[in-house]
């Protein structure tokens, strides 16, 4: 069974007041999130995930990310802008992977490594850098 809750209040209640059993519509995708996946847990083992990550969604949280992910989205923008007038190939996988690791290292590391203008190629050679 698969609902859909369009209220603002309803989906904050659905996502945290209580845990509801998943759908058996999981069992395809745990290959992808993994059988311990905060998706996928329930009870206890979902209560002390959710409260794990409760910080990280905070208000102030969230908003101090807002410049971050401004920035990055815009970049991803010019980027795939300059493909499309070029004519260049630009594989959207590569691109959101660039984009991803981009958001990751500058809110978890602090660090801009400018991933979202670099190839992934150039990403991973800056990644190794950093490492040795």
């Amino acid at each position: 069974r698969l609902i859909v809750v369009g209220d603002p209040e309803l989906a904050r209640y659905v996502l945290s007041t209580r845990n509801f059993p998943k759908s058996w519509t999981y069992k395809g995708i745990l290959p992808i999130i993994g059988r311990k996946s905060f998706l996928v847990a329930e009870g206890e083992q979902w209560s002390g995930k959710r409260r794990a990550l409760n910080a990280g969604f905070s208000p102030n949280a969230v908003d101090s990310l807002t410049n971050v992910l401004e920035s990055k989205i815009s970049r991803l923008i010019s980027r795939c802008q300059s493909a499309a007038e070029s004519g260049e190939v630009l594989r959207m996988h590569d691109a959101s992977h660039d984009f991803a690791m981009d958001v990751i290292t500058q809110v978890a590391v602090g660090e801009n490594w400018h991933g979202t203008d670099l190839s992934l190629r150039e990403t991973i050679d800056n990644m190794k850098a950093l490492i040795e």
